[in-house]
């Protein structure tokens, strides 16, 4: 945690070193506690998509499946309409990356694989003044989880 930018960095474990995790899940984020900095945006895995779909860009990626082997494709931007929805691809996987990374990932200097491998910064949505008398009283401002919200935790 930055606590002078009162940012955290945050990564997916499920997709370090993959494209092909066991289980397609998004990412969820409490937005009452987080958000995203101004450098991260949302990359979008497609799998199994039947057919070519605007919007997204094909990938040479391909992922093993009970089924068979299953292509990856990916948006930088929403596509005109939901390819799940309309039932062109199986599912879509929304992953928080670097926005240096989709300008990397858009102009072939790098592959969708090492857009996520990357970490992501969250900001932290807290009470300045709060964390600040905390910080100041020999505190630290932190999560707490039983909560769910910040919390001054002091020394004893």
């Amino acid at each position: 945690m930055n606590s002078i930018a009162s940012s955290v960095t945050v990564a997916r474990q499920d997709y370090w070193e993959t494209i092909c995790p066991r289980t397609y899940v998004n990412t969820n984020i409490n937005f009452s506690l987080f958000s995203y900095s101004s450098e991260v945006t949302n990359l979008t895995f497609y799998h199994g998509c039947n057919t070519s779909v605007p919007g997204l860009t094909s990938s040479s990626q391909v992922c093993s499946a009970n089924n068979g082997n299953i292509t990856v494709s990916y948006a930088t931007q929403s596509p005109p309409s939901d390819p799940v929805a309309n039932g062109a691809c199986e599912n879509g996987v929304i992953v928080p990356v670097f926005r240096t990374a989709v300008v990397a990932l858009e102009a072939n200097q790098m592959t969708i694989g090492e857009a996520v491998d990357g970490e992501s910064e969250l900001d932290l949505e807290i009470d300045d003044d709060q964390c600040n008398r905390c910080v100041e009283s020999g505190g630290k401002c932190g999560l707490n989880t039983t909560k769910g919200g910040f919390s001054c935790f002091c020394h004893l």
